[in-house]
């Protein structure tokens, strides 16, 4: 199916499918059909990925190599300007078309913890 996302919110539903992804105890069948929502998820966020990478390059400070400055705190120092630039994009919409998640298949994962976010996140996959 497809579905409209802000960037936001997709990056929420990587996270998301991450965590359901760490469990240990799902059938194969349940996570090969996470894995392939996923997989339709994973080439938007790549795409995001490079994005990302683009404001950094042109709105980060630099170091005395032109590579971005990174604080002690492991932070980088983005301009207003490059703030303001990513705020944008991550509200831009995206069109994801995505395998749907079955409701029954969230009963075979038992050992993991979902939060609040990810269960509404997840709600969003399912058909």
């Amino acid at each position: 199916i497809t579905k409209e996302f802000t960037i936001r919110e997709l990056m929420s539903v990587d996270a998301a499918l991450t965590t359901l992804l760490s469990s240990t105890t799902m059938r194969p069948y349940t996570r090969i059909r996470l894995m392939r929502t996923a997989k339709s998820v994973s080439n938007d966020m790549e795409v995001i990925s490079q994005e990302r990478q683009k404001i950094i390059q042109e709105y980060c400070e630099k170091d005395e190599n032109g590579q971005p400055k990174v604080d002690q705190s492991g932070n980088l120092n983005v301009s207003p300007e490059g703030n303001a630039k990513w705020n944008e994009f991550m509200l831009s919409k995206i069109e994801v078309e995505f395998v749907p998640i079955h409701p029954e298949l969230i009963n075979d994962i038992e050992d993991v913890d979902i939060s609040n976010q990810d269960a509404f996140v997840i709600d969003e996959l399912m058909e």
